[in-house]
This record gives structure tokens, sequence and C-alpha cells, in this order.
């Protein structure tokens, strides 16, 4: 409902460090509720619980740019 047309969206983290892009400035990201989960202390198997939710905001990537190249020292 936020942005109807977004198509292919991740976090800025995301963005910035695994494809390369970086988020424009002053651009707001769509906000989405993420399950937060934590770990119960099992020794035999890997249990999860639910603890809840919290907002996050994630960029669609017509939000998004190319990096400009590093500067040769």
């Amino acid at each position: 409902m936020q942005i109807p047309s977004a198509t292919h969206v991740a976090s800025f983290r995301s963005w910035k460090r695994d494809i390369k892009r970086c988020a424009r400035k002053g651009d707001k990201g769509i906000e989405i509720l993420v399950l937060i989960l934590i770990k119960d202390e099992d020794v035999d198997e890997e249990r999860h619980h639910r603890v809840g939710f919290r907002v996050n905001c994630v960029f669609d990537v017509n939000l998004t740019d190319w990096e400009p190249p590093a500067r040769p020292c």
C-alpha cells in the first residue's frame, strides 16, 4: 500500500553490502513488520520461539542508485 509499484526490496544494509547500490538521500523506505525470534538453549535440537514484531524499513530498487566506484589512493 505504501509503494504499490515496488518489485525488488531489501534493507539499506543489504543494498549497500550485497548488491553495491545505495538508497537515495531523502527517500523514505517502505515500513514492514519483522518477526523477532529467540533460540531455546536445547542441546539436542534448535527451537525458535516467536517473541513479537518490530518495524523495519526496506527500499525498492527504484529508490536506489549504483554506488560510485572507489577512488584510487
